[in-house]
């Protein structure tokens, strides 16, 4: 079974990558609101980690134009919810 946080891990990837990392906690404090858990912050990372130049390609193909896409700043969007992520880890 995987861990609920590699889910939501994801979650929070695609939500850093296309709109903010204030997205992605947001949705990480509703969902463990919603279901009154705290999400493994170990396993959120290694979702988070999955980033890679690929998703720079496949991002914009997937929106398809629905959704303005920063192509450039998705790394330091990544970056930066690494970061948030090490912190609740301490």
């Amino acid at each position: 079974m995987t861990p609920r946080g590699a889910d939501v891990g994801h979650c929070r990837l695609n939500l850093a990558v296309l709109f903010s990392v204030a997205a992605a906690d947001d949705y990480l404090a509703a969902y463990e609101r919603a279901a009154d858990v705290s999400v493994d912050p170990a396993a959120d990372l290694r979702a988070v980690l999955n980033f890679d130049a690929a998703w720079q390609r496949f991002i914009p193909i997937q929106v398809h134009g629905r959704a303005p896409v920063d192509v450039a700043g998705m790394p330091g969007r990544v970056t930066e919810l690494v970061r948030h992520i090490l912190a609740r880890i301490g």
